[in-house]
């Protein structure tokens, strides 16, 4: 929550889109309950309204900055996990759990780079990146951050090296919230909609009764 004072009245900021005007008696109220105040003034109504901007800006790039150090640390768990066994049950907490799941994921299904894919389509431009990065960009196929840099499942291309036509269809059909790695979990596992069968099976085969599937899969605990 972020306040900024106007001549007598108090302006809040709140962090869930609802702004106040108090007087600067009801002000020491709800800033009791808030967490962390920033507390700003602001000389005008035209600074007030920069302010505003600034502020909703920043705390993106906080929830951003969150996000982005717990993939680092799932990452550091991972390195230490591939040559060890990934079922270890003294580990505890979410991000072991992540890092856990995502470990054996790639001991099971093999992965390609970027210039892999590049090879793999048979294209022979002297940018490597190119052929994975726009297909990723077109929704065609989704990549998994590791070590700071994107694997791409070896599943989501044919024979030919290039990606399951009716991939693209399921991935737009996944719910949005789904991470990365979520999504591929849900590719590999077995789905009761689906009589037991895998999406990724169907998807092979052009069934696109995966996709009434793809639309009603829930959020997974983890990845």
């Amino acid at each position: 929550m972020e306040a900024g004072a106007m001549k007598q009245a108090i302006h809040l900021i709140q962090s869930d889109g609802k702004d106040l005007t108090l007087s600067t008696a009801d002000v020491a109220q709800h800033l009791g309950s808030a967490r962390n105040p920033l507390i700003l003034e602001f000389q005008s109504p035209a600074a007030l309204r920069i302010g505003r901007g600034v502020l909703r800006h920043f705390t993106r790039l906080i929830e951003d900055k969150r996000a982005n150090r717990r993939e680092q640390r799932i990452d550091a768990m991972m390195d230490g996990m591939l040559d060890l066994d990934p079922f270890d049950e003294a580990e505890a907490g979410i991000d072991v759990d992540n890092a856990e799941i995502r470990t054996r994921f790639l001991e099971e299904f093999p992965v390609l780079t970027s210039a892999a894919i590049h090879a793999r389509a048979g294209h022979t431009s002297k940018n490597a990146a190119q052929t994975a990065a726009s297909w990723k960009r077109a929704g065609r196929i989704l990549s998994l951050s590791y070590r700071g840099r994107d694997l791409f499942p070896a599943f989501q291309f044919d024979a030919d090296g290039r990606p399951w036509p009716l991939l693209k269809e399921v991935l737009a059909t996944l719910p949005q919230d789904l991470t990365s790695w979520q999504r591929a979990f849900w590719l590999v596992a077995e789905d009761f909609r689906l009589d037991g069968r895998k999406p990724i099976d169907l998807i092979q085969t052009g069934d696109r009764s995966v996709l009434e599937a793809a639309r009603h899969a829930g959020a997974l605990p983890i990845g």
